[in-house]
């Protein structure tokens, strides 16, 4: 991450944040954040500034979009394009409900990761992928267009050994939302690691039921 980014993570990684950085200057460079942004120079780079910005915002789309995560969970997909959501109050509402606590700041604008591959010699979108940060662990959790679970990879984890509870994460395939996804209803928790089990279940369930909110036709 450059300066402006370390910022950010360091206040929340939250829409907070973003207000909370924008009067300063991150890069050292003598203008604060929010006008190199509303100029379009980039608030981490020192050499990028209102006059001259650069040719850094040239290919932003693709370097903001993490093929190397995402193709493990979609191997075959050609490509993948990036779509940011954002959740009406009702959807807000409904999810809070079903998961039995608040959603982060972060979760109520997610960015989804369509896959894209061709079929009869047209680009189509087959299924999307999502990014979904806890406490302990990020994790990828992949949707196909019949709602189901796909896939769900650890993208990021506190505790090194979770890439080895393939049984664990195998459970969530195939689930929808119309499924509990919850530890000891119909998800197995991993040996003594009860607790890390009901955070993975509340992220995974969170996921798809943002994934089902924003796309579903109902």
């Amino acid at each position: 991450m450059n300066a402006y980014g370390k910022d950010f993570q360091r206040n929340g990684l939250s829409l907070l944040a973003l207000s909370r950085i924008a009067p300063r200057d991150s890069d050292k460079d003598g203008i604060h954040n929010l006008q190199e942004i509303q100029a379009k120079s980039n608030p981490g780079d020192p050499l990028s500034v209102p006059d001259t910005p650069g040719e850094w915002l040239t290919h932003i789309d693709e370097a903001a979009i993490p093929f190397t995560e995402l193709k493990e969970g979609f191997s075959d997909a050609e490509g993948f394009v990036a779509l940011e959501g954002t959740l009406k109050p009702d959807q807000i509402q409904d999810i809070e409900s079903r998961l039995g606590s608040p959603l982060l700041d972060e979760d109520k604008v997610p960015i989804f990761y369509f896959a894209v591959k061709t079929v009869g010699g047209k680009k189509v979108k087959y299924g999307v992928v999502q990014f979904i940060r806890g406490d302990n662990v990020t994790l990828a959790v992949g949707v196909n267009l019949k709602g189901e679970i796909a896939s769900v990879k650890v993208v990021t984890a506190k505790d090194k050994s979770l890439s080895k509870e393939t049984l664990f994460f195998n459970q969530f395939l195939g689930k929808t939302v119309g499924d509990a996804i919850r530890t000891g209803t119909d998800i197995q928790p991993m040996g003594e690691k009860k607790s890390l089990s009901d955070e993975i279940s509340r992220l995974i369930k969170k996921g798809l039921l943002e994934i089902y909110a924003v796309f579903s036709k109902k």
